[in-house]
């Protein structure tokens, strides 16, 4: 899905995402879970990328749901496991959902407005690192991987700083990252409902019993 933009360098909604999203990938996860572990796991990571772009299929539900029944013991393993994929995977999602909320209401009153829901997702996102570490504490590889982990979240806190600075002033354009990207209340209006919809589909993906 795409947002209003102009030339080639305009800024799809995707981009825009992933200027305000925190690169993930270089937590050191590798022994956290069982499920990233198996041969499986880049199957189950593919689904749930494919649920943030396309519908949300039960057989894509119970494949999901399979493999991280095959790869625990008892089902309160299997539930532990889906919840650090949430943790990993949908949080960013919903810090996102609640980020546009405020830029929609700066945009609207001209002030800007901290949410509780933001911050607490803020927080949830600044405790990431330290929740998956498995590097010994104090290492060379652990203080390498923090620093870039720190740096990449300042970008994208500093990003959603940019963009609501300038839903406040009802600025026309943004530049982010060398694109640009037309602000507007139906470009906001967009971002959100598609934020929702892929959160509402990553819920359903991580609930065992599926939701028709």
């Amino acid at each position: 899905m795409y947002v209003n933009y102009k030339g080639s360098k305009g800024l799809t909604m995707k981009r825009l995402l992933l200027s305000i999203l925190f690169t993930l990938a270089i937590l050191p996860l590798s022994s956290q879970a069982n499920i990233t572990e198996s041969d499986h796991y880049e199957e189950v990571m593919m689904i749930f990328r494919d649920v943030f772009n396309n519908e949300l299929t039960q057989y894509k539900h119970d494949r999901f749901w399979t493999i991280i029944y095959e790869n625990t013991s008892s089902k309160e393993e299997a539930n532990s496991e889906a919840l650090k994929l949430k943790a990993l995977m949908l949080d960013v999602q919903i810090y996102q959902l609640e980020l546009f909320k405020m830029v929609k209401h700066a945009y609207v009153n001209k002030e800007i407005q901290y949410s509780d829901n933001y911050l607490e997702k803020r927080k949830v996102l600044e405790s990431l690192f330290d929740k998956f570490n498995t590097l010994t504490v104090g290492s060379v590889e652990y203080l390498k991987a923090k620093k870039a982990h720190s740096l990449e979240m300042k970008k994208g806190f500093d990003n959603a700083s940019l963009m609501l600075e300038s839903a406040k002033k009802r600025e026309s354009i943004i530049y982010m990252d060398g694109y640009q990207f037309d602000l507007s209340l139906n470009s906001i209006d967009a971002i959100i409902s598609n934020i929702d919809l892929i959160v509402n589909r990553a819920l359903n993906l991580l609930n065992p019993n599926w939701k028709a």
